[in-house]
């Protein structure tokens, strides 16, 4: 499990698995979960942490960054090129079997 927290734009992540992000999906305001291919949670993205009583400053941080592209969850275009690489490395596999 690795914790960011990004003081610049006030997003607490959470992640909790080191996988490839298949979909993003918003469970509450201010909070989205990554999930993978195999519907595993795969992190926890809070914004607005601190507007939302989170004590992010004293929270057991590891990692600490600077800028919001490092947490930003990917567009649908890159989620449709990661799950086209999945489905062609399965593909792949499944031909060399």
């Amino acid at each position: 499990m690795n914790v960011t927290y990004n003081h610049g734009i006030d997003i607490l992540y959470i992640q909790l698995h080191d996988e490839s992000v298949y979909t993003t999906r918003e469970i509450a305001p201010n909070c989205m979960v990554d999930i993978g291919a195999d519907g595993k949670v795969i992190g926890i993205e809070i914004s607005d942490a601190c507007k939302t009583g989170i004590d992010a400053l004293n929270v057991n941080v590891e990692q600490v960054v600077e800028t919001a592209t490092d947490l930003r969850p990917p567009t649908d275009e890159e989620a449709r090129a990661q799950r086209a690489e999945v489905r062609k490395a399965n593909r792949q596999a499944q031909a060399t079997t």
